[in-house]
């Protein structure tokens, strides 16, 4: 496409990329096998709906983007439907 690629490698680009492979690569993958190692990968499947719960908490505390009604209770029916999947797999 003709981009130029990366040119302007400041601190906040460096700090973004570091965050990206420890944090997102690392840190995320570690604590997903622990996960399925110790529990039943069926009942932890479930908490993989969980990650738009933490964007919506990142953006609102990072970015400073508004938490609405809407999103309170978009947040409250994914918490909902994990307590519905892991009762049901209880029994």
């Amino acid at each position: 496409m003709g981009e130029p690629g990366i040119m302007d490698l400041r601190p906040s680009v460096l700090a973004a990329f570091a965050y990206t492979v420890v944090v997102v690569a690392f840190a995320s993958y570690v604590a997903w096998f622990w996960l399925v190692r110790n529990y039943p990968p069926t009942r932890v499947s479930a908490f993989t709906f969980l990650s738009p719960v933490f964007g919506v908490m990142a953006g609102n505390l990072m970015l400073g983007e508004a938490f609405t009604p809407s999103l309170a209770a978009a947040l409250a029916l994914i918490a909902f439907g994990i307590y519905l999947v892991n009762r049901s797999r209880q029994g």
